[in-house]
């Protein structure tokens, strides 16, 4: 299951074994409840879900009990095959709370003219001969409330839905005839409403049509590819005028003229989608601006302030029925086909109006919102990610104009981000941005860029640098291609390249695609032995602390290797591959004998091999003896063969490799026991408070770095053998509560002599009593990383004084 990630990975097969082997391994009661039986789709669904349900009665058999519980209209077919079992009757249950519905939402128009037809008699009571005329207002909606209640059996939807077109049409003048026409033909199934309500709107003028399935295509678009965003009426106004989009995008700075003329396009489009989607389509009413966001974005208001409402609104389907009616029925694909966006185009319209509102609401770099600054980010990738999936699946061939649309956004995207508007990275350094000082609520920050100096590609190297770089470096070449490549630029890329997400090799063919990448730019002359220094997210939703880290790319490439073997998602023939990628780098002069470094996590119980950047202060159990190292962190420094050597050994030990090819290039004996860089005590140090400030292994007061350890390598040369010996036994455990997290380790007890030698080792380091900023300063030259934050905290490292806070660090950045 380690390769099931979303629900699409899944077939129905596969789906219903997994369920039938739970089952047949479960020993306790169990239940199933399914609803709209009836709604399912396609029509030969039902059987086989009855079928399915049939076979989990008879694998439960006597040793567990189960009772399903079924919800349906009483179709023909579902009354043939259940009839037998004991059923209630939903309409009888839930009667009062449709009446309750239908009285408070029926209202007849004061100027309704009931007198306009008085031939129709109303039935009353139980005899149906018994008849009598409709004389008033209150009458007439007490006829409509038990009418549409009896037709609606039990089902709320279908009330709701009957009850918006009757009070539409009463509005619309509509004689009592008409109403009770329209009330007959009134299809009972909700596919058939659907389809009914539709035509009613449109009629068969194509341009209305048109315009409405449009509507519909664009919503069920991003409903559907991105559950977590949806259209408001702002972008569904740009989306659908691509000349006032167009005028957005390319105005140097949005005018007063424009704004108006764009609110007057969004309150016109929100009624016009309500009135063309038949309230298959509903617009959620704008919600409040908060106060905080006023101070976050301090240059709206005025004409900005009735957009701003407008933006905070939501496209949404009546119900998730409506949406399986256009996504499986004939009749709904039929609709749709009459929009102006279908496929891919709307696609990229949906993502166009994103950024066009982003040019006008450009969001603090660190806001948590539905768009900009950080969140801005997953909308790029995002936009990429969906592009390579639905347009160039594996082996599809791929459209010239997709790829030229695909390309010109882009390229907006990048004239955007040098307007300072489209930002791409969280990570950003002080030297390009300006923090301005906001209110601090949980979970949002203010800070926002205002102006940055950038290199030519620096939109490039950015989105080669975000999570979905894989989707983007194909196109990033494309633009690439007729551009003037400098080294610096290539360099960069070619690092980006290198380093590989986590758990890359679930995608099949996907590292072939990537060295196509590599060996690109290797022919334009990027060079794999300079080191560059790069921004490193250091958590696993990129939110800071801000580090920079230097590395070539045969190490970012190792260091990928590394990840994945101590989370445990290294495959043999991924291993292989990688291996083959390090190989090509050194054919180009990458240094084979380059070092990484290793994280040795040690506790009295406990050793685990670490991520440098996963460490947390606030949990603090200080050393209190002889006998207990307390909380240590150690990293050592590695050659890139014993690396690989130790990934072959933890990872493939039973596996036999070939004696020729690329992998024996490398030195596979593990002899090498490492160089210790540096030990951190964990237990001393201040907790981390803040997201700007660097990652807490950084604020220890105890670091000590290379320099001071010459004195004690015999006592931690032993801690580091037994910690390696021991992870490299079969006594490792992964953790798998969360797969991001964890971690290689083992439980094991630090023998007496290595604890007592340790503790003594470190105790003679401390009375050298070296100023703590120098030891952090030797630490970070050693291992490559430079923190543009440091100065802030260094000028606040007393440990009787309070925390340095975010407060403390905008301020600062201020004065």
């Amino acid at each position: 299951m380690s390769n099931k990630d979303t629900e699409t990975d899944w077939s129905e097969s596969e789906l219903q074994a997994q369920l039938l082997a739970v089952i047949q391994h479960y020993n306790r009661p169990l239940a199933f409840f399914l609803d709209g039986l009836d709604e399912v789709y396609p029509q030969d669904g039902v059987l086989r879900l009855c079928g399915l349900l049939d076979t989990i009665k008879q694998l439960a058999g006597a040793s567990v009990q189960v009772k399903i519980c079924l919800a349906s209209r009483p179709e023909t077919l579902i009354s043939t095959l259940l009839g037998r079992f004991p059923k209630l009757r939903l309409e009888n249950l839930n009667h009062a709370d449709l009446q309750r519905y239908a009285t408070a939402h029926i209202t007849i128009p004061p100027d309704y003219n009931i007198n306009a037809s008085s031939s129709l008699t109303i039935p009353r009571g139980e005899a149906l001969s018994h008849r009598r005329t409709l004389h008033s207002h209150d009458e007439l909606a007490e006829w409509l409330v038990n009418t549409l209640v009896g037709g609606a059996n039990g089902i709320f939807l279908w009330l709701c839905l009957t009850v918006s077109t009757v009070c539409q049409a009463l509005r619309e003048g509509e004689t009592i005839e008409d109403l009770e026409s329209r009330i007959n033909t009134l299809p009972t199934q909700l596919a058939d409403l659907f389809a009914d309500m539709w035509t009613r709107a449109n009629g068969n003028t194509r341009q209305i049509r048109k315009r409405a399935a449009s509507y519909l295509q664009l919503a069920l678009y991003k409903s559907r590819q991105v559950p977590k965003q949806s259209f408001d009426c702002m972008t569904m106004a740009l989306a659908m005028n691509q000349n006032l989009m167009r005028q957005v995008l390319d105005a140097a700075s949005p005018d007063p003229t424009m704004i108006e003329k764009l609110t007057e396009a969004c309150e016109w489009s929100q009624q016009d989608t309500l009135a063309r989607c038949a309230g298959l389509l509903r617009c959620t009413r704008p919600r409040e601006v908060p106060e905080s966001e006023e101070y976050a974005f301090p240059w709206y208001g005025g004409v900005y302030g009735k957009l701003q409402q407008l933006s905070r609104t939501d496209y949404r389907c009546i119900h998730r029925t409506a949406f399986d009616f256009f996504d499986t029925t004939g009749v709904g694909q039929a609709i749709l086909a009459d929009g102006e966006f279908p496929g891919s185009v709307a696609l990229h319209r949906s993502f166009e109006a994103d950024l066009a509102y982003s040019r006008l609401f450009r969001h603090a770099t660190f806001i948590c919102d539905d768009r900009g600054g950080a969140i801005m980010q997953k909308c790029v990738t995002s936009y990429l990610y969906l592009v390579l999936s639905d347009l160039w699946p594996t082996g599809s061939r791929v459209l010239d104009a997709d790829v030229a649309e695909t390309l010109r956004l882009l390229r907006q995207c990048e004239r955007l981000f040098r307007l300072g508007v489209l930002s791409l990275s969280t990570v950003t350094p002080p030297r390009s941005m300006r923090y301005i000082q906001g209110p601090f609520t949980p979970g949002m920050r203010t800070s926002y860029g205002t102006s940055s100096v950038q290199r030519e590609h620096e939109f490039l190297l950015e989105l080669a640098h975000s999570k979905l770089k894989h989707e983007a470096f194909r196109f990033i070449l494309l633009l690439m291609k007729d551009r003037r490549r400098d080294a610096y630029t290539l360099s960069r890329l070619l690092h980006h390249a290198c380093s590989l997400e986590k758990h890359f090799d679930d995608a099949p063919g996907m590292i072939s695609k990537r060295r196509k990448s590599i060996e690109t730019l290797l022919q334009w002359g990027a060079d794999t032995y300079t080191a560059i220094i790069y921004p490193q997210n250091v958590t696993q939703w990129g939110d800071a602390p801000a580090i920079e880290v230097e590395g070539t790319p045969l190490r970012a490439l190792i260091t990928s290797l590394w990840y994945d073997a101590t989370q445990r998602a290294l495959q043999e023939g991924y291993f292989r591959k990688l291996c083959d990628l390090a190989s090509l780098l050194v054919a180009h002069g990458a240094n084979l004998h380059e070092e990484l470094h290793v994280v040795l996590e040690i506790k009295r119980d406990f050793i685990a091999f670490r991520e440098l950047w996963r460490f947390d202060l606030r949990e603090r159990r200080p050393a209190c003896s002889t006998d207990d190292i307390g909380h240590l962190v150690v990293i050592v420094a590695y050659s890139f063969p014993s690396i690989l050597s130790l990934i072959r050994h933890i990872c493939f030990r039973d596996v036999v490799f070939s004696a020729d090819g690329a992998l024996c290039d490398f030195q596979w004996d593990w002899q090498s026991q490492g160089r210790v860089l540096a030990v951190v005590d964990l237990n001393s140090g201040r907790p981390r408070e803040s997201r700007f400030l660097t990652p807490p292994i950084f604020c220890s007061e105890d670091i000590f770095p290379e320099s001071l350890l010459r004195g004690s390598f015999e006592e931690l040369t032993h801690l580091v053998k037994f910690a390696t010996d021991c992870l490299k036994e079969p006594r490792v455990v992964y953790n798998h509560a969360n797969i991001f997290y964890g971690y290689m380790h083992c439980k094991t007890q630090i023998p007496p002599d290595i604890q007592s030698g340790t503790f003594h080792a470190l105790e003679r380091i401390r009375a050298l009593a070296v100023p703590v900023e120098a030891r952090r300063r030797e630490l970070r030259a050693s291992l490559g990383v430079q923190t543009p934050l440091e100065d802030f905290e260094w000028q606040n490292n007393n440990e009787a004084g309070p925390p340095f806070t975010d407060s403390d660090f905008i301020q600062r950045v201020q004065d």
